[in-house]
């Protein structure tokens, strides 16, 4: 179990790395669309930061739930 245990944590992190990535490129959506005076860049920039975070806030929570799970299996 405790090699699930480690790849469940490393592909919850990997997620969690694009999320930050995906946050980073909205932030610079929202610069770009601010100096351009462009509402619909920025629009987009704005969804990418709100999704980046809130998947990370979710997945934080997604993958503590299922190690606790995994880890009450018994054989």
């Amino acid at each position: 179990m405790d090699i699930v245990t480690k790849i469940i944590t490393l592909i919850g992190g990997i997620i969690g790395l694009v999320s930050a990535v995906s946050i980073m490129f909205g932030v610079k959506e929202i610069r770009s669309g601010m100096s351009n005076d462009d509402p619909r860049t920025l629009d987009k920039g704005i969804e990418k930061v709100v999704v980046g975070g809130a998947v990370i806030l979710a997945i934080g929570g997604v993958v503590a739930y299922v190690i606790t799970q995994v880890g009450a299996i018994r054989f």
